[in-house]
């Protein structure tokens, strides 16, 4: 369930349960694409990556509860950057993020 098309990203997640991919063999899945509906890269495809990295010890990641606790206490060595576009922010700002517009127009 998601705003706009959902039902390909559901698709390529179920076929790569049924062929009980690996997260290494779906990040190397070619998908087509068409500019005007979607992304060149598959957030699928993205997350299979970020996932691989992680399982490789190549980045380390944080859990939310321990973002907040950092914001909490001031951390000077933690800085939360923002990306998310205007409107976002303005519905709801993240306490002690530093905001930096992403620049990408998501009207075009």
């Amino acid at each position: 369930m998601g705003e706009g098309p959902s039902d390909k990203f559901i698709d390529i997640v179920a076929m790569a349960v049924h062929a009980r991919m690996t997260c290494e063999q779906l990040s190397l899945v070619d998908l087509s694409y068409a500019p005007p509906f979607s992304p060149a890269l598959s957030p699928v495809i993205v997350a299979a990556n970020v996932l691989l990295n992680k399982l490789e010890g190549k980045v380390q990641s944080m859990q939310a509860s321990e973002v907040k606790e950092k914001l909490n206490t001031s951390s000077k060595d933690f800085q939360l950057l923002d990306v998310r576009d205007e409107p976002e922010v303005k519905e709801k700002r993240i306490p002690g993020s530093m905001w930096i517009p992403s620049g990408v127009d998501q009207t075009d």
